[in-house]
């Protein structure tokens, strides 16, 4: 039985059959404010919290906001890519 960790996934390679583990990644995680009304594609500093360093959408499991916001700021993290305002993919 061996082990192999890579990011947030645990494998383990035990008689020939692989099972996969979910473990929680320490790293924290970010929320919308409480105060926050309206999710604007200007606001770039709230929505570079919510991509990864690689330029991609962090998904809803992962940030922990409702089915509503998450549908919000994609569409505003789109917006805001389209308007030149944030990168596509990120270097």
């Amino acid at each position: 039985m061996r082990r192999i960790f890579r990011s947030n996934f645990q494998f383990t390679i035990f008689n020939k059959f692989l099972i996969f583990k979910f473990k929680m990644m320490d790293k924290t995680l970010p929320k919308l404010p409480n105060n926050l009304k309206h999710i604007d594609y200007k606001d770039i500093e709230l929505l570079k919290r919510f991509i990864n360093p690689h330029g991609k959408v962090i998904q809803r499991k992962r940030t922990g906001v409702s089915a509503k916001n998450q549908r919000k700021i994609a569409l505003a993290i789109k917006q805001a890519r389209f308007m030149g305002l944030m990168p596509y993919i990120a270097r």
